[in-house]
């Protein structure tokens, strides 16, 4: 997928128009993709953007594309937070964590240092926590072959079944599957189909970059529904 492409379905999918809110952008070498990869090493190269307009998911691609380009040998992932959050939300609880620090500091605890030398990252992880969250969206991950009739025609019908029941805010193909976004409701309410996941604070696939590395690492047109 190019980064046009890419930015086609971030437009489709992203609402800028509440200043205060704001999405993460992720790029992360899953182990899917690299077997041989330890747990510190993906996260040692995961890279994460705070993106407040289309020029800054741009910005945003752009870099991932570069650094993709790096470590060739590596598959990296995609993925757009489904739930925008809140910098306000995000704003309080970083001062929350600053304070963390300081009482830390002062009882003498030096594993704080590395974080503190750290803190435009670490405010992106407090961010990322759902308690910034500014959205409530629900996303569904149904693990279902995304090239096969039948389980194209189950998640059109289970789409229609969550439309009875709330309004879907995105329906599209991931990676290997589906994934559809929806307003919050009961889930109780929710009848799933065979290997699909409820997750209430997630993030949404976007594009596969190092592709050729991951074998069915795929890509159709994003489909999006509002």
């Amino acid at each position: 997928m190019s980064i046009e492409e890419q930015m086609k379905m971030i437009e489709s999918y992203c609402n800028f128009e509440d200043p205060s809110a704001v999405y993460i952008l992720l790029l992360l070498p899953r182990k899917k993709e690299n077997l041989e990869q330890k747990e510190r090493e993906k996260l040692q190269k995961r890279s994460r953007y705070v993106i407040q307009t289309l020029d800054d998911a741009r910005f945003a691609l752009e870099e991932f594309d570069r650094y993709s380009s790096m470590y060739p040998e590596i598959t990296f992932r995609v993925y757009v937070s489904v739930n925008r959050r809140s910098l306000l939300k995000g704003m309080l609880n970083f001062q929350k964590r600053l304070l963390d620090f300081n009482k830390d500091a002062i009882q003498g605890n030096k594993e704080i240092w590395t974080p503190i030398a750290k803190l435009g990252s670490e405010f992106k992880s407090v961010l990322a926590k759902i308690e910034s969250r500014y959205d409530k969206y629900y996303m569904f991950d149904i693990d279902l072959p995304n090239n096969a009739s039948g389980a194209i025609e189950t998640v059109r019908q289970f789409e229609e079944h969550l439309n009875d029941i709330t309004d879907v805010v995105y329906s599209g193909r991931s990676k290997s599957g589906f994934a559809i976004v929806i307003k919050p409701c009961n889930p109780n309410d929710i009848l799933m189909p065979p290997e699909t996941e409820l997750k209430k604070d997630a993030y949404l696939y976007v594009d596969c970059l190092n592709k050729a590395l991951a074998l069915g690492c795929t890509h159709g047109a994003m489909e999006c529904s509002h």
